[in-house]
């Protein structure tokens, strides 16, 4: 009975492991959208400067996305190799980023980063129940 029991135990964690790191990557994933086409647009610059980085973040290059779905597929690529207890790094290096997360832009006069973190608790709701269908 005790071997019965302790393969019950392993299939729980493995199931808990599945589901905790899919909630991470859902997490991870609804805000690098969110902050990605919550950056106002003129060359793409801004919008294209999200970067996705494991234990650190990543300062890679500048690419001009008008549209953000290169940027946002590049950071889905970083974020899918993430593993639990990795520190996620969503960061913008434009020189110009504090000023339009700051609202200076018409396109975001509440700013970017504070208006997708007042989300947070939806977001996370959102990816455990998520979750739970992905991994019943």
């Amino acid at each position: 009975m005790a071997e019965r029991f302790e393969i019950d135990i392993t299939r729980f964690a493995d199931k808990a492991m599945k589901r905790a790191r899919t909630v991470v990557h859902k997490i991870c994933l609804d805000l690098d959208r969110s902050l990605v086409l919550g950056t106002p647009v003129d060359t793409g610059r801004a919008r294209g400067g999200w970067n996705v980085g494991i234990n650190s973040p990543n300062l890679q290059e500048t690419l001009n996305d008008p549209g953000g779905q290169i940027t946002m597929r590049d950071n889905k690529k970083i974020i899918e190799m993430a593993q639990l207890g990795d520190r996620i790094f969503l960061s913008n290096n434009v020189a110009y980023i504090g000023y339009l997360d700051e609202g200076s832009s018409q396109q975001a006069p509440l700013g970017i980063v504070d208006v997708q973190l007042r989300r947070f608790p939806a977001i996370t709701r959102k990816a455990a129940i998520d979750s739970k269908r992905q991994h019943p």
